[in-house]
């Protein structure tokens, strides 16, 4: 059944027309409602320090990945809203990216306030009816918030193009690997763990992962936990995102710690944090 995230905005500026009409909506069509709040906190960091921008929580973040590869999924948000590609303390812009990017290939997502809003479910559902993902071997079914994508002569892909699917493994494919900006290589791993996991419509082989390494050693970060491996390491990672550990391999912030992290920021929300 698809799944409806209705992320609301900052205490005190969200609209309940918007949670009405969109529940009325979802209830006529069979479709669930997850609602959630994005948290208004200042950036710490950088040319972009004391500027508030609207986050949504580690874990939301961490559980929406995980529900794109789950069954089909909406995302709407009624401010602009960004998701940590760390969860480590402090924030700077370069370590963020907004929630339609974060959802791109995955789900279906729509700002409320665009003027096309009101006819979302027509959207989606055209959206629903459509197959974008060709199996394991495209490379939309990559996280990319972890994936580091490299640039076409200063351009982002469109990876909806198959012209640019092609110029995206000449660009990454190496050796019968992938390896990102970030000179991480990804390797088909050996199917195990995990449950189904689905891309727009397409199932991926059961246990579906790339085991992620780097020759001098690996940092990798997704919403809600970060993972070292040694340049003779490498861990597991899922097109959910989830990470799993393998040889040479810690995890060094959990997501206990993410959670805790969240409630924080959630008490210190009208303060720089």
């Amino acid at each position: 059944m698809p799944k409806i995230w209705l992320v609301k905005g900052p205490e005190g500026s969200s609209n309940s027309q918007h949670q009405t009409d969109v529940q009325k909506i979802a209830d006529s069509r069979g479709w669930s409602v997850f609602r959630t709040e994005c948290v208004r906190l200042a950036i710490t960091k950088g040319d972009d320090a004391g500027r508030l921008v609207g986050f949504l929580r580690r874990r939301d973040a961490d559980d929406l990945y995980k529900d794109m590869h789950r069954g089909p999924v909406a995302v709407l948000f009624e401010v602009p809203t960004w998701v940590r590609t760390s969860p480590e303390a402090g924030a700077a812009l370069k370590r963020m990216i907004p929630i339609d990017r974060f959802c791109r290939y995955k789900a279906f997502t729509m700002d409320l306030t665009d003027d096309r809003a009101s006819n979302w479910s027509v959207r989606f559902d055209s959206w629903l009816n459509s197959n974008a993902c060709d199996g394991k071997g495209d490379p939309r079914v990559l996280p990319f918030h972890i994936f580091a994508m490299r640039e076409a002569k200063g351009q982002s892909l469109d990876l909806n193009s198959a012209a640019e699917r092609r110029r995206f493994r000449h660009l990454h494919s190496r050796n019968e690997e992938l390896v990102d900006a970030s000179e991480h290589h990804w390797k088909n791993g050996a199917p195990h763990g995990r449950d189904p996991q689905f891309v727009r419509n397409v199932e991926l082989p059961l246990g579906h992962h790339w085991d992620v390494s780097k020759r001098t050693g690996a940092k990798i970060q997704t919403p809600a936990a970060v993972w070292t491996v040694d340049s003779h390491g490498y861990v597991n990672v899922y097109a959910d995102g989830s990470v799993r550990k393998g040889i040479g391999s810690k995890r060094v912030w959990s997501e206990r710690q993410s959670k805790s992290q969240d409630e924080v920021e959630q008490r210190n929300r009208h303060q720089k944090f």
